[in-house]
């Protein structure tokens, strides 16, 4: 246990100026919308380790778009777009909530379209 937070108190300890902190944060994000899904991961440490970038908040900004939320990220803006701009032909069910977005049933209806 004792482990784990010494783990967790050097992943909170950012040292760097703010502008070194927010550049690597930002490259993080650059890299988590990189089209190698599966590779940002690597990508992200590679750069660390070869520009010595701020390794915590790079691979937080990585993290932010992974390919395990993206069918959630597309689903939702999907549902949310439609909601807006009330596209006629769109068949969407009166009353869906956000749990019938996240359903398997939704995110099948999403590939049809």
């Amino acid at each position: 246990m004792n482990r784990l937070k010494l783990i967790l108190r050097k992943l909170a300890a950012l040292d760097g100026s703010s502008h070194h902190l927010s550049l690597s944060f930002a490259i993080g994000v650059l890299v988590g919308f990189s089209p190698f899904l599966g590779l940002h991961t690597a990508i992200a440490l590679s750069l660390c380790f070869l520009t010595g970038l701020n390794k915590p908040a790079l691979m937080i900004g990585t993290f932010l778009n992974m390919p395990w939320i993206i069918p959630l990220y597309y689903s939702f803006s999907t549902w949310l777009g439609i909601l807006i701009i009330d596209m006629p032909g769109i068949g969407l069910p009166t009353g869906i909530g956000f749990q019938d977005v996240v359903s398997a049933e939704f995110l099948k209806w999403i590939a049809s379209q």
